[in-house]
């Protein structure tokens, strides 16, 4: 089974606040007590006190250690004011208060604390606890100076172990309030996170357990050897002391070694567990995943840069999720645009589907058209969306082209004019019917080396057109200037094909008027209507192009059917054309015969090579051709 203090070590800094802090370095401050046992004993096996003054140094100790507890919790009190006020306001449920200054102050104190404890608890147990100790007893009890110095190596080794120990368990204890403590900022978190690093750690460690060797077995051995040479005991009860305090004092060593490499791989092993697990959530796909800032040394600051490594992939998606959305749907108005383009050919009514188009595609607060007029002085406006776009069509609003706005500069310089802001921006016209517009682009519409006018869109939202959004529109302007360049010529196209309609109409008007003249009755009946008989008439025209040249009459005596009057319809649009043929062809047989009559009488002319030769052939000829009574050619050099 794990043991985990975390969740209760949570619910007492909950319950406690700021006074987690001075509790937790009381509480480490137990091991001064189990240190203080160990130094006694080892003490009493060097310097051999008396009964008196072993109960003297136990009393003494007894008053000794609480006031060094005291001191210590003061201490942490009062060198850590900003972590203490930044949990006492978390216990309460209060906001913290946000500020680089106070959050690096709050995070410096709780990291560097287990290392400013190591040296504070030392010079405390050595200067304000041993010291004293032995001053007392060397000058009231008679100890004496090898007893002294015994007592020093004593207070030494205590003071070594007790704060190396209690430096790892203050450590451990300050786990949650990191968690609690940790800046927003990453920098900060780096800046403090290894005060006391995992090299130091191991260091101090193997020096404190050297240096306690060295202090526990060098003055039992010189004991033992002053005794020895001294006469004052047999060498096999100096060798069985020996043994039992040697046996003693490296058992005192191995369970401190222990201890302290249980508790180094505690600090490294707890956060780590914690680091792979987090990189394995991550590896699925979980990029909320955080592992907790917990240790104060080089794990903890791998733990910062994976935190800040996941927050970055995390944001990174939600950023590539969003350009995702936002290209689609940009692809989307694209499409409903080129939709629009191929589908309408009226320029009128493109316009109006186009600027409403892009506007509800694209969220803008607004979208016009302008386009050139004929001078190529003024852009018009052709169409707006909202009731602004009503207004200004209304009162014919055009814009200067050499003018400071920003249509006329991207019509003049043929190329997209931004305002990101448009706050205090002088260049842009300021429309009053437009007060919410915070950003606004314009974007020439070119066909070829030709600008027609520009597109115009305005958003409430400050910087809202990106550079992928100024390429997007800019590629839908050149496909709208495209659109309205194909309009105008399909309107032109159009309306010439209507000119032709109306001259070949105009045509057929005069020239089958000109037949009829020539021949009034060109009529034609067939049967003969009895006078008892019930009149069912119909009558079709004969058209030919739009234009009627005639029209057919028929009577019965039942009622024409649908399939009938089809019928007559087709055999009159046919007889129709049959006419017009006959028409053309008889032009043709007429030109041809005028042309051969022209030609021969032009080959007699060109016959004759004298003025009386050719006057005479001329008039003859014609005159024979025409059937005239009389032809005169007169030369008169007036």
């Amino acid at each position: 089974m794990k043991f985990d203090l975390t969740p209760f070590l949570q619910n007492a800094l909950k319950r406690l606040g700021g006074w987690y802090l001075p509790a937790a370095v009381l509480a480490v401050q137990l091991i001064a007590f189990l240190s203080t046992a160990v130094a006694t004993y080892l003490v009493q096996n060097n310097a051999r006190f008396s009964a008196d003054q072993i109960a003297m140094t136990i009393r003494i100790t007894w008053v000794l250690v609480p006031i060094g507890n005291v001191i210590m919790a003061s201490w942490a009190y009062y060198t850590s004011q900003n972590a203490f006020l930044r949990l006492n306001l978390w216990s309460q449920g209060r906001p913290l208060p946000s500020g680089e200054k106070t959050e690096s102050a709050a995070w410096r104190e709780v990291n560097s604390l287990p290392l400013r404890f190591i040296l504070t608890t030392f010079l405390v147990a050595l200067i304000g606890e041993t010291i004293p100790l032995l001053v007392f007893l060397y000058f009231y009890h008679g100890i004496t100076a090898e007893q002294f110095q015994y007592g020093i190596m004593g207070g030494l080794v205590a003071s070594f172990g007790g704060s190396a120990l209690a430096s790892h368990i203050l450590d451990y204890l300050m786990r949650p309030v990191r968690k609690v403590l940790l800046p927003d900022a990453i920098e900060v978190q780096l800046k403090y996170v290894s005060s006391f690093g995992l090299s130091n750690k191991i260091i101090g460690s193997a020096v404190t357990l050297i240096v306690i060797g060295i202090l526990v077995m060098g003055p039992i051995g010189y004991h033992h050897v002053i005794q020895a040479t001294s006469g004052g005991a047999s060498g096999a009860e100096v060798v069985n002391s020996f043994r039992v305090e040697a046996i003693a004092a490296s058992f005192i060593n191995l369970v401190l070694g222990l201890v302290l490499s249980i508790l180094i791989l505690r600090t490294l092993l707890t956060p780590m567990r914690n680091l792979i697990q987090a990189m394995q959530a991550l590896e699925q796909g979980n990029l909320t995943k955080r592992v907790d800032v917990i240790a104060s040394d080089e794990i903890g600051e791998v733990s910062i840069y994976f935190n800040h490594m996941a927050r970055r992939l995390n944001v990174l998606q939600d950023t590539l999720e969003t350009q995702v959305k936002e290209r689609t749907a940009q692809l989307r108005a694209t499409v409903q645009v080129s939709r629009a383009i191929s589908a309408i050919l009226d320029a009128d009514e493109l316009t109006e589907r186009l600027v409403n188009l892009i506007a509800e595609e694209f969220g803008y607060y607004y979208v016009a058209l302008f386009l050139l007029d004929p001078s190529e002085h003024w852009a018009e406006l052709r169409n707006a969306t909202g009731d602004a776009g009503r207004v200004l069509r209304e009162n014919k609003h055009r814009l200067e082209v050499d003018g400071k706005n920003m249509v006329g500069t991207a019509i003049r310089e043929h190329q997209p004019q931004v305002v990101m802001d448009t706050v205090g921006n002088h260049v842009r016209f300021d429309n009053p019917l437009l007060p919410y517009t915070r950003s606004e682009i314009a974007l020439p519409l070119i066909v070829g080396d030709r600008v027609l006018g520009a597109l115009d869109a305005q958003s409430t939202k400050e910087s809202a057109f990106g550079e992928e959004d100024i390429e997007t529109l800019q590629t839908m302007a050149n496909q709208i200037a495209i659109a309205l360049e194909n309009a105008r010529l399909f309107q032109e196209a159009q309306q010439n094909l209507r000119d032709m309609h109306a001259i070949q109409q105009q045509y057929l008007l005069n020239t089958w008027k000109r037949v009829t003249d020539e021949q009034p009755n060109l009529s034609y009946e067939n049967g003969e209507l009895e006078p008892h008989e019930t009149v069912r008439q119909i009558e079709i025209p004969l058209s030919l192009r739009d234009q009627i040249i005639g029209q057919i009459n028929l009577t019965g005596d039942n009622d024409w059917t649908p399939e009938e009057r089809s019928m007559i319809e087709a055999i009159a649009s046919q007889a129709a054309l049959a006419l017009e043929n006959a028409r053309l062809v008889e032009d043709s047989q007429s030109t041809a015969r005028r042309e051969r009559m022209v030609a021969e009488i032009t080959s007699k002319i060109w016959s004759s090579s004298t003025i009386d030769g050719i006057m005479q052939t001329a008039a003859r000829e014609m005159g024979r051709a025409l059937d005239t009574d009389e032809v005169t050619i007169e030369l008169k050099a007036d």
